[in-house]
């Protein structure tokens, strides 16, 4: 590696852990066009985006597959919700 680039990763070591957050961020904005980002990668920005606009409160990580296997969904009485739906509809 030439010098230049040490030197950058020192200085970029002694920032603050915000400061590397920050410089973090914008690497991640200015990839080079030619590598693709992957799907997972651009639903992580895209979500955060809405979050950084206010469009969203959190973003929550979807559940594990041990979480959904454990899932139980809330009973509720009487008619079902989707024929309700189809009813007041009409």
């Amino acid at each position: 590696m030439s010098q230049n680039v040490e030197e950058v990763k020192r200085t970029i070591e002694q920032l603050a852990d915000a400061e590397q957050k920050e410089l973090l961020e914008w690497f991640e904005e200015h990839k080079p066009v030619d590598e693709k980002p992957s799907e997972e990668e651009l639903e992580t920005r895209v979500l955060n985006r809405l979050l950084e606009k206010g469009l969203i409160s959190e973003i929550v990580k979807p559940m594990t597959d041990e979480e959904d296997d454990e899932f139980q969904p809330v009973e509720i009485e009487g008619e079902p919700l989707s024929k309700m739906i189809i009813r007041e509809r009409r």
